[in-house]
Formats: C-alpha cells, sequence, structure tokens
C-alpha cells in the first residue's frame, strides 16, 4: 500500500512537470497575478492583469508597462487606471517592477543616462523586459505580433529604450513625460511611437538638462529635449514630410488654463507611425488620473486628455 501511494506522489509529480514544461501555455482565468522570474543574478518580479477576452482562448495583445522612477508595479496597477481601459480593447497588462535597494518602493529602470539604482549598477532591464514577454507567453496565450511598451517617467525612457533593443519584439510605444536618453541610438526598424509631453512638466524637463535634485538622494536625472526625441523618431522612421498639428483643446480647471495639441507625422515609411501630444499647463502627471505625489511636487494635474484612452487607440491603429 505505500509503495503505491508513493508511486501515484511520483506521477503526480512528474505529470506537474510535463504541464509546467509544456510547450501549451497554461489558461489563466481573467484576474490578477503575480510572477517572480529568475533574470541574470537576481530574482525580480511582474504583476499581470488578465481581460475578461481571456476566456474566449484567443491569443491576446500584451502591453508592458513601466512605472516611473521611485515607484513600483503595484503603484503604476493601482494608481494609473491602465487595467479599466485594457479590460475593454482586451490586452493583457504586464507590470514589471524596476530595481532598488527596497523590493516594492523607489524602484528605478536603466533607461541609458537614467536612472538611480538601476543605471548606477547597471542592470540590464532590457533583458528583463524579454524575459517577462516571455514568461507571459508560458502563462497564457499572447499574439506576438502585437506586444506593446508604454511608461511615465523614467518608465517612459525605458519604454523607447526597449524599442530600438527589442525591434523585433516590440511593435510601438507610449512614452509619456519621458525622453530618450539611450546613447546608442542606432537607427532599427520603424517602431510606431505615441510621446505624451507639457512643456510645464517641472520634472522631465521640455527643453532637457538636469531636472531637481531628489529629496532622498539629491541627486538630479538627465532630460534630452523632447522635441530632440519626437525628431529622432520621425527620421528613424523616414517621416518624410513637416508634422500636421491638429486642433487645439483647451480647458479649463481651478482657473488655470490647459491645452492640448496633437502633431502627427502622416507619411511614415512601413507604417511607422509619430504622434506627438504636446500638453500645456500640466505638470508630470499621468494625464487624466488624478496625481499620485501633490502638485507642489508634480505640478498642475488636468484631464485635458485621457492618455490611457489615446494610448491604446494608438496601439490598435497600428499594424505591425
Amino acid at each position: 500500500m505505500i509503495r503505491l501511494q508513493r508511486l501515484v506522489v511520483f506521477l503526480g509529480a512528474m505529470l506537474f512537470l510535463v504541464v509546467a514544461h509544456s510547450a501549451t501555455p497554461l489558461r489563466l482565468a481573467p484576474g490578477d497575478y503575480e510572477f517572480m522570474i529568475r533574470h541574470g543574478d537576481r530574482t525580480r518580479s511582474y504583476l499581470l492583469h488578465v481581460p475578461p477576452h481571456a476566456a474566449t482562448g484567443r491569443p491576446l495583445p500584451l502591453l508592458i508597462a513601466f512605472h516611473g522612477g521611485g515607484s513600483s508595479a503595484a503603484g503604476m496597477k493601482d494608481h494609473y487606471g491602465i487595467d479599466r481601459v485594457a479590460d475593454r480593447f482586451g490586452y493583457l497588462v504586464a507590470y514589471p517592477n524596476g530595481s532598488g535597494f527596497l523590493k516594492q518602493t523607489g524602484l528605478s529602470w536603466n533607461a541609458g543616462k537614467c536612472c538611480g539604482y538601476a543605471l548606477e549598477h547597471h542592470i540590464d532591464d532590457t533583458g528583463f523586459t524579454a524575459a517577462v514577454i516571455d514568461d507571459v507567453a508560458r502563462q497564457i496565450p499572447i499574439d506576438a505580433k502585437h506586444v506593446f511598451a508604454a511608461g511615465h517617467s523614467n518608465g517612459a525612457m525605458m519604454a523607447h529604450r526597449v524599442a530600438i533593443e527589442l525591434e523585433n519584439r516590440i511593435v510601438a510605444i507610449a512614452a509619456v513625460a519621458g525622453s530618450l536618453v539611450y546613447d546608442t541610438r542606432r537607427r532599427t526598424a520603424p517602431r510606431s511611437v505615441l510621446v505624451i509631453h507639457s512643456i510645464d512638466d517641472p520634472l522631465a524637463l521640455y527643453q532637457g538638462g538636469e531636472g531637481p535634485r531628489r529629496s532622498l538622494t539629491g541627486k538630479r536625472s538627465h532630460h534630452e529635449p523632447i522635441e530632440n526625441t519626437v525628431k529622432w523618431w520621425a527620421e528613424n522612421n523616414g517621416c518624410g514630410s513637416a508634422p500636421v498639428p491638429g486642433t487645439v483643446l483647451e480647458k479649463t480647471h481651478s482657473e488655470k488654463k490647459f491645452t492640448a495639441q496633437k502633431i502627427e507625422y502622416d507619411d511614415c515609411r512601413n507604417g511607422g507611425k509619430v504622434i506627438f501630444w504636446r500638453l500645456s499647463g500640466t505638470g508630470h502627471a499621468w494625464p487624466g488620473q488624478e496625481p499620485v505625489l501633490p502638485e507642489r511636487v508634480m505640478g498642475p494635474y488636468s484631464s485635458v486628455i485621457d492618455a490611457n484612452e489615446e494610448i491604446f487607440l494608438f496601439f490598435n491603429s497600428v499594424t505591425p
């Protein structure tokens, strides 16, 4: 009897290993999950949001969402409202955690010339991003032709970097309040790029330069001029003519005026779009969402546009 029980346990364990290493992705139910993966000499983590569309069993598009410097995956997931819109559009959303001295806060990304712990310790965040994509694909079927990245601030910088270094995997990116600070600047296959940035951002300076000193470390973050970033992508994508400016949207809140203008390059080769939402009046917060930090830190908040709506509409318009 004991031998029979041991045999059953052994066969069960073997079955588990076969399933765990099967090439067929597991079927995750709609909901939220946390996964740990080993990359390099570090144990890293990410959160995964699975939309109701997963019940169909069809491969789903995937968005990699990079939090801002000093924040975390949970901070972005809880406060940015991305899941709500992702559910409507039917996207998986993976929120990777950056790295830092702490595990769940104060994290950063190595985006090139910025930022913090990740930059100083030469963390391979591009390789980690690729590992996250692979790990999500092991958990649930993904549409490999529709993998996107978006980020805020230092996370936006990271989105620019992976668009260059993972050109065979990332179809398009959306960068909110963060410029391209990756030194290599090698030309890449056309990537569709959406940039959202305010000329009055007090942290990620529109004209570039060193940002204000961080309260805990006293260090500054480097920023490239945002118009240089947009121009670089337009040149990379072979956009031949001048951009087309759209109507200026206006909104007044607490006697403050906020504007947003969509500037679009519409003749880029191979479908690589470049769109720039240039804001004014608003600060560093994710447009359309209440800021987590006070106005004296982030600058004024505005909902003159909803970043989440613009991002998913943009991604849905991209043809691989």
